[in-house]
């Protein structure tokens, strides 16, 4: 989501979704992935009536964007993460850690330790329900953790300090991340399959609809 479909005030106008949703009735698959999680995305996508899934927190889960239901989550390994919070312990990191907690997303950091950058943060989400401090390293375990975001440290010193091993965006083709048999390779798992005649209709008819 940026510029070519969003305005200035980084949202969908009543025009624009007045517009979508009209397709959206007509047969238009329309659905979006972002980097956002559901709360901040359901404030810029506010006013389309969405029927397909989508992708959040750049593909960490599938979500009903109208109901929250989760279709898929991508989890950290826990023995991986136990091994990183110590790494962050024992060189005076503090991130922000994010998880599902009981089904809800939030993202936790340790009280009083906040960098500058993460000051800066908290201060730009003061009514953000998803915020909660803890008191140590210990409590940042807590849930199903699928992110940690650093702020105030480069990449470069982070992947020294916790002995990252790191992949390049041109890479990503070259290397297989899934396991074998993942069913996120399979189309049909999220979306029900759509006949050629069918998107040659929908063309034909937005071709007409122009004229």
């Amino acid at each position: 989501m940026d510029g070519t479909l969003l305005n200035k005030d980084a949202k969908i106008t009543p025009f624009t979704a007045k517009i979508i949703n009209k397709l959206i009735g007509e047969g238009l698959v329309f659905t979006y992935a972002s980097a956002r999680g559901l709360i901040m995305a359901s404030r810029t996508t506010e006013g389309i009536n969405f029927i397909y899934p989508a992708v959040h927190h750049n593909g960490v889960c599938v979500q009903n964007p109208k109901t929250g239901e989760y279709f898929r989550k991508c989890i950290l390994d826990k023995d991986i993460m136990l091994k990183t919070i110590a790494k962050m312990r024992d060189n005076g990191l503090f991130p922000l850690v994010y998880a599902f907690i009981d089904e809800r997303e939030r993202y936790s950091w340790i009280l009083g330790k906040e960098t500058e950058e993460i000051k800066i943060f908290l201060k730009s989400r003061v009514n953000d329900k998803r915020k909660r401090p803890v008191n140590d390293y210990g409590e940042l375990l807590g849930g199903d953790i699928h992110g940690i975001l650093f702020l105030g440290k480069s990449s470069e010193e982070l992947q020294k300090i916790l002995d990252i091993d790191v992949h390049a965006w041109d890479e990503g083709g070259k290397i297989d991340l899934l396991k074998a048999g993942d069913k996120i390779n399979v189309p049909e798992y999220l979306f029900e399959k759509i006949e050629d005649a069918a998107i040659g209709a929908q063309i034909s008819k937005l071709n007409k609809d122009n004229l």
